[in-house]
């Protein structure tokens, strides 16, 4: 017996619809309903919609093949495929996603083109489908949904903590909350250095190299700062700032040094930290964004009296202390949660297939 003849064509029971394109100019950084283009979050929003919650999308272009669920309206964009089933009697919508989902690294696979890769509409609707009956599909989305809920409950707690952590932030370092301080220009009291981009350092495990994005570009066993560093991200990520408690390699970044007869290298890093997205905004624009030492330089610091920077840090230390617990906990814990999910999609959406090989082998034999 031919195991292929249990199998259906995915094209015979879909529809697939290019989303209609939005020019930038015409979007919103908030607005009612999100617009899917090309990416794996919105790249904008409208104020009007052109599809329904509860829709599939699949990225033409950009990051092509990543599979969603919109579980709102929203504006499907010209690098957005949006997936539905022909008649929901036989295929349900969330069984469809859960099957696209289990095969979104085919289908990234599949992308073709010079410049900005794409999906061809025939790489989804060439896919083999495994099509059980609708009790058997509402049996298989229902564990799914399980799953699926458990992470984003994770997820949201996660990020409860992270906002609650800049919420304590920035309330200890507001000028209105901070009592005999001093303002400064940046340069005042600090010193910059750039990173040595020239340089690609021999590749090793003890110290990170920093570049331009927000983890490390890999690891070296030679360093050009010493522990306790600030970076700020020059391009990729640019502005992105960081701490660092271990000697580094720095690289496509440059590093700050506080004037500690002034500053407390780890105050400065929280009153940066807490001017992230301030810093974010002054970098330029173009192919590839970037920051320049001297475009913070002149950054205003609120400066109290060194003792009052220690309480501080200690405040900020000990939160950040109980915050990383978490992090470390959570997203453990989500990542678990991921591989198992994959896990169980991956059989689940197989059974019919595996009972399909047992009667296969029943009658052959």
């Amino acid at each position: 017996m031919n195991l292929k003849e249990n199998y259906v064509k995915l094209g015979d029971y879909i529809k697939i619809i290019t989303g209609k394109q939005l020019n930038k100019d015409r979007m919103f950084k908030k607005g009612l309903y999100p617009v899917i283009n090309g990416g794996t979050s919105p790249t904008g929003y409208f104020n009007e919609y052109n599809q329904e919650a509860n829709t599939i999308t699949i990225a033409q272009g950009g990051s092509t093949g990543y599979v969603d669920f919109q579980k709102t309206e929203f504006w499907a964009s010209a690098h957005c495929y949006v997936v539905k089933p022909k008649n929901e009697k036989i295929l349900l919508n969330k069984y469809l996603y859960y099957f696209l989902k289990n095969n979104e690294l085919n289908l990234k696979k599949q992308s073709h083109g010079a410049g900005i890769p794409s999906l061809a509409k025939e790489h989804i609707l060439n896919l083999d489908l495994i099509l059980p009956d609708i009790k058997t599909q509402k049996e298989i989305v229902k564990n799914l949904d399980l799953f699926t809920n458990f992470s984003e409950e994770l997820e949201a707690e996660l990020e409860a903590r992270k906002k609650q952590y800049n919420f304590y932030r920035n309330k200890l370092l507001h000028f209105e909350y901070l009592t005999n301080f001093k303002t400064y220009n940046l340069e005042d009291i600090a010193e910059f250095e750039k990173g040595k981009t020239n340089i690609a350092p021999d590749k090793g495990t003890r110290f990170p190299i920093v570049s331009g994005g927000v983890k490390p570009q890999g690891y070296t066993d030679e360093f050009n700062r010493n522990k306790n560093s600030i970076t700020v991200s020059s391009s990729g990520s640019a502005g992105y700032v960081s701490f660092w408690k271990t000697p580094i390699f720095a690289k496509d970044c440059f590093t700050i040094q506080a004037n500690e007869k002034i500053i407390l290298q780890k105050y400065l890093f929280h009153f940066l930290k807490n001017k992230q997205d301030y810093i974010y905004s002054l970098k330029t624009t173009g192919t590839i964004p970037h920051i320049y030492s001297s475009t913070i330089s002149d950054m205003k610091i609120l400066v109290p009296d060194l003792l009052i920077q220690q309480k501080i840090v200690d405040v900020l230390d000990n939160f950040e202390k109980i915050c990383q617990d978490l992090n470390i906990g959570l997203p453990a814990e989500i990542e678990l949660r991921d591989k198992q999910y994959a896990y169980y999609r991956d059989k689940l959406l197989s059974l019919t297939s595996n009972i399909f090989e047992e009667t296969a082998r029943s009658r052959d034999s």
